[in-house]
């Protein structure tokens, strides 16, 4: 490390307001032109979608669900709205379900006089959220501030939370996270708890949750 680099350190250099992207940007302008060539490289190729047969399949199917979301019959409200999209680690699950997501002409956005309205909003799982954080993460990514509210609560005003922001459908990605072995009582909270607000009568909001197999065990449907 260089004399200049131990200063910077010391001095806490930092704009304090920088993108992750930016800073990645700013550590990829140093690299030299042979390295820089590589990873345009790498960049191009990940703009590369081959489609499959699966993919066909997958747009038929959730086409067939946003049509059953959007029907307006009451009676899809005595049962929950939840497209299971699950395959094997490295499958390829997160791109597909994202490229169906964005093509579906319902769910684009749209630019309002007071900011952009999107019908549909997605998070990612890194680990085991207990219910009440996901439901704070959701209200977060469709840009509610709710406060501090109790724990049931705050998936009892998911719905209306939603339909003040003109969002629709929720995509929880690497939803595996969620589902241990067995009928924890977690598991069971969060399953009434995605159930009420799938059938909501103040706004019925429907999930897409994409994971491994075992989400599945999620104990939606009423026995």
């Amino acid at each position: 490390m260089s004399a200049d680099s131990d200063s910077l350190i010391a001095a806490g250099a930092g704009s304090g307001n920088l993108s992750s992207d930016d800073l990645r940007r700013r550590m990829r302008s140093k690299l030299p032109d042979r390295d820089l060539r590589g990873l345009t490289r790498l960049d191009k190729l990940e703009d590369v979608y081959v489609e499959c047969s699966r993919d066909r399949i997958l747009e038929d199917t959730f086409a067939q669900f946003m049509k059953y979301h959007l029907t307006e019959k009451r009676l899809r409200l005595k049962e929950a709205e939840v497209f299971f999209m699950i395959g094997p680690s490295g499958a390829g699950k997160s791109l597909a379900m994202d490229r169906v997501l964005r093509a579906h002409p319902s769910l684009q956005a749209e630019r309002r006089s007071f900011g952009v309205v999107r019908p549909r909003i997605s998070i990612s799982l890194s680990g085991y959220v207990h219910p009440r954080i996901l439901a704070e993460m959701i209200l977060d990514e469709a840009g509610a501030r709710v406060g501090k509210i109790g724990r049931g609560d705050i998936w009892y005003r998911l719905p209306e939370e939603l339909l003040k922001r003109e969002v629709s459908v929720v995509h929880i990605d690497e939803f595996s996270h969620l589902i241990r072995k067995g009928k924890t009582p977690e598991i069971e909270e969060l399953a009434d708890a995605i159930k009420g607000a799938s059938i909501s009568r103040t706004h019925p909001v429907a999930f897409v949750l994409s994971g491994l197999p075992k989400i599945t065990r999620l104990p939606i449907k009423d026995e």
